[in-house]
């Protein structure tokens, strides 16, 4: 059924607003000056995680399922900045969904990047954010109905003219910044092949002002402290397992929330469901998108949380689950991602266990 065309559709949102990251080629640590172009760094420790996405769409009263629609990676890095007394912890996303396995092609993907930099003290116990600077590229994807979709994809191809929007979003504690841009590509390239839409993007940063600047004054401190969205959900995931790993048996009724800003606009990440897993069960998958035989492994301690995220201006929701490890060596790890960035569209991601 050709609708069917659409169940990776909704990804970009995942990737330009939950961004929970990775590449192999990270933009790198952003120490410049105002004005200063944003400089590689390849010697950012960083370890990668590989998603696989499935899909569902609603046709009238039930929903139509199907896998390996996509999938993507997240990455987080971190590096020590000693002649500015700083500690540097990025995340990386990349997320789209697979022409060649998605009936009708239909091609939507982004990246995304947020580092954030936090001070030291001199025990080096404890550090104080000092400011995020978030990086990001996405197809441009307007539509609301399936069938703006369809027309979309038809008059690009005819154009042989597609189009992506990237903003870089700098928060502050005085103040949150946005730039946005437009730019173009002559031929369809899909997630697999983001270095090509990266070096536009770059191209287009350099050439000259943005599309768009916004910027958000936080003189009466709506946010209490520098959180772009990666790094607010990062501490929220982070408050969660201390508590877990401090007092088991009262974790759950701890109540979890985080003030972030994204593209000068200022929202409110809540926790408004917790459960405990004492098990989780990860499974190989083939390229069919089935599980491999006896593939699985199992994650012990694991929170089911759903999410709450509440634009603080026109007071609009949306609401998305993880699941992660609340201790061991993939603590705060996401295993599995829910969102439903449409009524009628439904994106799961889950860690591809190797």
């Amino acid at each position: 059924m050709r609708v069917l065309a659409n169940l990776a559709w909704g990804v970009s949102w995942l990737t330009v607003v939950l961004m929970s990251c990775g590449v192999a080629s990270p933009i790198g640590v952003d120490t410049r000056q105002q004005g200063e172009k944003p400089q590689h760094d390849p010697l950012a420790a960083s370890n990668t995680f590989h998603y696989r996405m499935a899909g569902r769409v609603r046709l009238l009263l039930f929903w139509v399922s199907k896998e390996n629609v996509g999938g993507g990676q997240i990455t987080f890095s971190d590096r020590m900045l000693p002649a500015e007394n700083l500690k540097a912890e990025g995340i990386e996303v990349l997320f789209g969904s697979n022409p060649g396995q998605v009936p009708g092609g239909v091609n939507r993907w982004g990246y995304g990047q947020e580092w954030a930099y936090w001070r030291l003290s001199p025990n080096a116990s404890a550090a104080e954010l000092q400011y995020t600077v978030f990086t990001g590229f996405m197809r441009h994807s307007g539509e609301e109905a399936l069938s703006q979709v369809y027309a979309s994809r038809e008059h690009e191809q005819s154009a042989q003219l597609f189009w992506y929007d990237g903003i870089e979003s700098t928060v502050r504690p005085e103040e949150s910044v946005s730039e946005i841009r437009h730019f173009s590509e002559p031929q369809e390239i899909d997630y697999q092949q983001y270095a090509m839409v990266e070096s536009a993007y770059r191209q287009r940063r350099d050439a000259g002002p943005p599309d768009k600047t916004e910027a958000f004054k936080n003189e009466t401190r709506i946010y209490s402290a520098p959180y772009g969205f990666l790094t607010g959900l990062r501490e929220v995931t982070r408050q969660i397992a201390r508590q877990f790993q401090g007092n088991p048996a009262e974790f759950l009724k701890g109540r979890y929330s985080a003030s972030y800003a994204y593209n000068a606009k200022t929202y409110v990440l809540e926790v408004t469901r917790l459960k405990h897993l004492p098990s989780f069960f990860l499974a190989d998958v083939k390229p069919d998108g089935k599980e491999r035989t006896n593939s699985s492994r199992q994650v012990s301690d694991v929170a089911e949380a759903d999410f709450r995220l509440k634009n603080q201006t026109d007071g609009s929701k949306h609401d998305f689950s993880l699941w992660f490890p609340l201790r061991g060596d993939l603590q705060g790890v996401p295993l599995r991602i829910l969102d439903k960035p449409r009524w009628w569209l439904q994106v799961e991601l889950r860690l591809d266990h190797q």
